[in-house]
């Protein structure tokens, strides 16, 4: 199964600021082909420097991180 996975801030992390409308994770889900699942590690407030932590939130049988 592939994985798109979001990682940073309250860009992606962004549900308490869209109103009840979808965020951003739902918008990707929705648009995404069968079979792939999208994965939010970002959180609102995290900063350039926390992205390694979310990062290590991964579970290691995902398979390597392409940029």
């Amino acid at each position: 199964m592939s994985n798109v996975v979001l990682l940073g801030a309250s860009i992606f992390d962004n549900a308490a600021y869209v109103g009840g409308g979808p965020d951003v994770v739902t918008q990707l889900r929705r648009q995404l082909p069968q079979g792939w699942q999208a994965t939010l590690r970002a959180v609102d407030g995290g900063v350039t420097s926390s992205v390694a932590a979310q990062v290590g939130q991964l579970s290691p049988r995902m398979p390597a991180i392409s940029w």
